[in-house]
């Protein structure tokens, strides 16, 4: 099983060219409920979990062998991957496995650390890392109790001191000996951010943007538990405004985020932008801004671009003319939000179709043309 690993990064890494595909060209079944699981969802199985590691150590052996700044990347990313994901379907069934398969797990999962850079541990959430580093100590009694201890759910325990904790067994237990580092919470608690809507002023030049914004593990089930602003930076100019944003009640922000644990329900924001302060020096000045949500919650400060909506104006915000020929865009690039700074140098006027063509009229407000120069050409 998973032939196909090698072959994909194989043809991925050799290839000259790649061209990206929209439409659907492979479907993988998952099988739930009373039907037998697919061959490839056997995880408890001994011969399932050879194949799999034969895999990953195929793939990142060719990796390593290229021997370049550029591969030794990748292999890194890679092998990262691999412990998110492939091996990490093994390493949470080991409860459910037999001491054959575990022993081999313990076994064949620290030949594939023996070929790493053991410092993408330290990249891993820390639920993950500690579970990494018990089967680095070989701690397999440790490591089936804390996998059972996850499986019992609930909201992520957190032992809160100067820095933040994953309150999970064996935290400072010395005779184990895993550095309480290893515990220690930081990318867990995200920022997570979206638009729900934009709509500009009608005798003025306010955007307003309402969408949710909140930091990921931590309840905000009451107004005042978290405060928020935007911010717009434009990168070229070397500027940033800050705009404070209202907290307002977003109950569908806890059902839009996929889980029951914490509530959300206080993470809405309502921000008015005055557009006018993209000036410089009184002018407008063409350029894109990157607009991001602050907020502060409960101690911790998270900082993010804005995601895009899933319709209306959440998706395609409309834009408005501030000035004769000049328009300020909300766009999305890379999924996340920009206001952009348009002057406007063409704008048609008219249109028409003669014979089998179509006649654009219009007229061109950029810089005068030198002269003897034409203006317009036809369409």
């Amino acid at each position: 099983m998973y032939e196909d690993s090698w072959v994909n990064m194989y043809a991925h890494f050799r290839a000259e060219k790649v061209d990206v595909l929209t439409d659907v060209v492979y479907y993988w079944r998952r099988r739930d409920g009373a039907a037998a699981p697919s061959i490839t969802q056997r995880h408890s199985e001994l011969s399932n979990l050879r194949d799999r590691v034969a895999a990953v150590q195929s793939v990142s052996r060719f990796l390593a062998d290229r021997r370049s700044r550029q591969y030794g990347e990748s292999k890194r990313q890679y092998d990262l991957a691999c412990l998110k994901s492939d091996l990490m379907l093994h390493l949470k069934v080991l409860p459910d496995a037999d001491e054959e398969y575990r022993h081999a797990f313990m076994e064949w999962a620290n030949e594939f650390l023996d070929e790493t850079d053991l410092t993408i541990i330290d990249e891993l959430p820390a639920a993950d890392r500690v579970k990494w580093l018990l089967v680095r100590e070989r701690r397999l009694p440790e490591l089936l109790d804390v996998i059972e201890f996850e499986r019992k759910g609930g909201p992520m325990p957190v032992q809160r001191r100067f820095h933040r904790y994953l309150k999970y067994p064996y935290l400072g237990d010395r005779e184990v000996g895993l550095d309480k580092k290893a515990y220690r919470l930081d990318k867990e608690f995200s920022l997570y951010g979206s638009l729900s809507g934009a709509r500009w002023s009608t005798n003025g030049d306010l955007l307003t943007l309402t969408g949710t914004a909140y930091v990921r593990y931590i309840n905000v089930h009451k107004k005042h538990m978290s405060v928020k602003a935007i911010a717009l930076r434009n990168k070229k100019q070397g500027r940033m405004l800050i705009t404070t944003a209202k907290t307002v009640y977003a109950p569908q922000a806890t059902e839009n985020s996929q889980q029951s644990r914490y509530c959300y329900d206080w993470a809405g924001f309502e921000a008015r932008i005055d557009t006018t302060r993209l000036k410089r020096r009184g002018k407008w000045v063409e350029g894109t801004w990157d607009v991001a949500a602050g907020v502060l919650s409960r101690g911790l400060f998270r900082y993010r671009g804005i995601d895009r909506g899933g319709a209306g104006t959440a998706a395609n915000p409309p834009y408005k003319y501030v000035d004769k020929n000049t328009r300020v865009l909300p766009v999305f690039l890379q999924g996340k939000l920009k206001l952009r700074v348009e002057i406007v140098r063409c704008r048609i006027t008219g249109h028409r179709v003669v014979g089998d063509q179509l006649e654009l009229r219009g007229v061109y407000l950029g810089p005068r043309s030198p002269s003897g120069a034409s203006s317009a050409s036809p369409a």
